[in-house]
């Protein structure tokens, strides 16, 4: 069974090649645009890991990965965030959110499977947090 990542991205080239990138990895890949829709989403689907980009329109990432992490269906669902603003005090507050761990932009396709295959545990070598999963 492939490991499946909610990718919230709001730039649709940026969502389609990291979407393309994490297919060709064999996830399982659901693309969202903003954080209301990862909110929506995220719960229903329960995915292994969820890529967030922190500017968003509406809510931003950090804000919606808190929404995230006080949720009880969602709160063992680890976030990255995967975004260019890795500035001033974007790391720190992503961080406090419960963020696992921030990749910024522009990332190579390499080292982007090889995070994200680190922290969904893929190659039994998990970073995230153990969580149980209910068989649906």
């Amino acid at each position: 069974m492939s490991k499946h990542i909610v990718v919230v991205e709001n730039d649709a080239m940026a969502l389609e090649l990291t979407r393309r990138l994490l297919s060709s990895g064999g996830y399982e890949v659901t693309c969202v645009s903003d954080g209301e829709e990862a909110l929506l989403v995220v719960p229903r689907v329960r995915p292994d890991l969820v890529l967030m980009d922190v500017t968003l329109p509406g809510i931003d990432g950090i804000e919606a990965t808190e929404k995230l992490r006080r949720a009880r269906a969602t709160a063992t669902i680890p976030v990255a965030v995967l975004s260019a603003q890795a500035f001033g005090d974007n790391v720190e507050r992503a961080r406090q959110a419960g963020c696992v761990d921030y990749l910024t932009k522009p990332i190579g396709a390499r080292e982007l499977l090889e995070r994200v295959g680190s922290l969904v545990g893929k190659n039994g070598n998990p970073r995230s947090p153990k969580r149980e999963r209910k068989r649906r």
